[in-house]
Parts: structure tokens; C-alpha cells; sequence
């Protein structure tokens, strides 16, 4: 993979945020699942691992994180068919639309909206990273915010679940 343009790709779509892409990418560039075209990736998505923990357990989970595809390559099926790939490696997989129109989008895919808290000490279940996320996160602080995750697998959550990484 050409993370020259995995970068470009993700920089376009999202910003530059102060160092955090270089941190993103530096800890989960070989978590990246892509499509490329000439030489370029035109789609990719980040699979960070993540682990849900409950009264019951930990369970693993995969986070899609930065889903994005080319202006011109659109609308051809690549960035369902990147998520369908990580959906068919995990039993548990979650994301948080970047944008309210998206929900839609993930909905026929089989995702379902939770409501989540940007916390974890008090919310059971709650999401939580290893050491690469955390470190990537820490400077983001958790805000206690609610917003939509989406959950594609197993999620016995009835009210609130709790994911404490904001990330630009």
C-alpha cells in the first residue's frame, strides 16, 4: 500500500489535525483496509481493535475508523465493500458516522445506533483501546457529550454504552 496516498486520501477527506494524523497513522497504518487504483488508494478505513468489556466479560471489537473514498470513485460500491470486509473478520464491529446522513448509509449494512457517552468510568458496557489508542486519544478529553455509535454484531445495550475516544 501506498501510504503516501492513504495519507493524501485521509488529509483531503478529513483535515489536518496538529499532529494527530501523523500519531494515527505512525500506530495503525497496518490497520488499514483499502482499495487502490493506478497506484493510489481511492477507499480505505482504519480496523483499530478495540475491546468491549460488560458485567459478563471483555469481548473483542473491531472500531472502523476514517471510512473515506475519492470524490471520483464514489458512488461504486468501495467503501461498502471495505466495510463488508472488516464485517465479515469480527463478530463485533463499531463506528462512529462522521456525518448525520451517514447513518442511513451504515443502517442497510445491518448497523444499528446506540446512544454513547464520551466516558467509560461510570457507563457499563463501554468501549476501550489498548495502549496505541489510548496514547493516540490522550490529548483528547473525554467531554461527557452523547452522540451516535453504530454496532454491526452482538451488543446487548439497551440504554447507553460509553467510548471515551474522541478523535478529530
Amino acid at each position: 500500500m501506498d501510504i503516501k496516498s492513504a495519507r493524501k486520501l485521509y488529509n483531503d477527506t478529513f483535515g489536518v489535525a496538529e499532529g494527530f494524523d501523523d500519531r494515527l497513522f505512525d500506530l495503525f497504518s497496518h490497520c488499514i483496509r483499502y482499495i487502490a487504483e493506478d497506484g493510489q488508494v481511492v477507499s480505505m478505513l482504519f480496523e483499530i481493535p478495540c475491546t468491549l468489556v460488560t458485567k459478563e466479560g471483555e469481548f473483542p471489537v473491531c472500531y472502523i475508523f476514517a471510512a473515506a473514498t475519492h470524490p471520483h470513485y464514489r458512488g461504486k460500491g468501495y467503501a461498502t465493500a471495505l466495510v463488508k470486509e472488516a464485517c465479515a473478520h469480527h463478530s463485533l464491529v463499531i463506528l462512529r458516522p462522521a456525518e448525520e446522513s451517514l447513518v442511513n448509509f451504515y443502517g442497510k449494512m445491518g448497523f444499528k445506533a446506540y446512544t454513547a457517552i464520551d466516558r467509560k468510568d461510570t457507563v457499563i458496557p463501554y468501549i476501550t483501546g489498548d495502549e496505541r489508542l489510548i496514547s493516540l486519544c490522550e490529548k483528547e478529553a473525554p467531554t461527557g457529550e452523547s452522540f451516535c455509535l453504530m454496532a454491526k454484531g452482538r451488543l446487548d445495550c439497551k440504554d447507553k454504552i460509553g467510548f471515551a475516544y474522541s478523535m478529530p
